[in-house]
């Protein structure tokens, strides 16, 4: 899914990121909701948001319902819906690129620069049960996870 404010910007979803709760917020300040964000096209600038890959893994797993073990989930993590050509973050290209972990200060910074009105973010799906994701790793999983998103984590300055 994604949100439009037409000759402003194009907001870009990716699962388990924050992205619910910042699609209910530009909603909420008049941003329109559009299904199919791979048919946008238009000279807006777009927003999409990055998440800690050791993290987001995690809730994935654990949201998929942990019929495999961890280190089998991200081998085969290949759902289109999560993974596309081999990338965690399919949305690299984009003009606004935000952090999980700074999510509302930079949403409000990028909105603050459109002339959008500044949100407040409400908590939307929160993985239900999850503990802090270093507790879901080993060593095996932990180098999986490394070298397979070693383009995300470096990019973005992800550590374990």
């Amino acid at each position: 899914m994604a949100v439009k404010f037409e000759k402003k910007l194009i907001f870009l979803e990716h699962p388990r990121t924050g992205s619910t709760s910042v699609r209910h917020a530009l909603r909420s300040v008049g941003g329109q909701p559009h299904k199919r964000h791979t048919k946008l096209r238009g000279k807006e600038p777009t927003m999409s948001v990055v998440r800690n890959p050791y993290d987001l893994l995690t809730s994935w797993w654990i949201i998929a319902g942990k019929d495999q073990t961890f280190a089998e989930f991200i081998i085969g993590c290949n759902d289109p819906f999560m993974v596309r050509n081999e990338r965690l973050f399919y949305f690299l290209e984009t003009d606004y690129i935000l952090t999980f972990e700074y999510l509302e200060t930079e949403l409000n910074d990028v909105l603050h620069k459109l002339k959008i009105r500044q949100v407040r973010l409400p908590h939307h799906n929160p993985t239900k049960g999850k503990h802090d994701y270093r507790q879901y790793y080993d060593d095996k999983t932990r180098s999986l996870v490394a070298k397979r998103f070693n383009i995300e984590i470096e990019r973005f300055g992800y550590a374990y």
